[in-house]
């Protein structure tokens, strides 16, 4: 009875551990920040609005991208925590895809918004205009690909599993539990 108890425990807890969701932790982010759009091209303006962030405080914005980070100047937030400001995007930002993060006076991140930086109207139409102002296009390493954006339709992925991987992906399992039981017979 005892190895019975035993074996239902481990699959339990085995269960589990598969169904726990893997969720980010953090920290130090307690506010949020709303853009007025979620693009902008070089030397555009945005607006952003911050809530719940710390009190009367004085904050940096920074824009964070995957080769270089680009400091767009600072905020004093309101006995509430929040603020409103246009932020215009320096001209000395490349296009790309970047995250606007609010910074703390301790150096924490307080907040963030994704923001997609496209390349000025101007320079676009110059180039021969052959992509839109704000298209994938523009970003560097995104040529020729679709304006495709996320809806709320599934997906559907193609995925075929072929008989010498479910042969692998059982005997793993068989492996596992043939372990876990002679484990559990060692200790009872």
């Amino acid at each position: 009875m005892p190895l019975r108890r035993s074996l239902i425990a481990i699959a339990a807890s085995s269960v589990a551990l598969l169904l726990t969701p893997a969720v980010p932790a953090s920290a130090h982010e307690t506010g949020a920040i709303h853009l007025s759009a979620n693009q902008v091209a070089v030397g555009g303006t945005v607006t952003v609005r911050g809530e719940k962030l710390p009190k009367s405080s004085e904050l940096k914005l920074e824009l964070r991208g995957v080769l270089d980070n680009f400091p767009v100047g600072s905020v004093k937030t309101d006995t509430g925590g929040a603020f409103v400001l246009p932020l215009t995007v320096p001209q000395s930002v490349p296009a790309g895809p970047y995250t606007l993060v609010v910074i703390a006076s301790d150096g924490d991140v307080t907040a963030r918004a994704d923001l997609v930086v496209s390349a000025a109207a101007s320079a676009t139409a110059q180039a021969g205009g052959a992509a839109a102002p704000g298209s994938m296009a523009d970003m560097p390493g995104m040529a020729g690909m679709s304006d495709e954006h996320a809806t709320a339709e599934p997906m559907s992925i193609a995925h075929t599993t072929t008989a010498a991987e479910w042969v692998v992906i059982w005997g793993i399992i068989v492996v596992s539990l043939i372990a876990g039981l002679t484990l559990v017979r060692r200790a009872a």
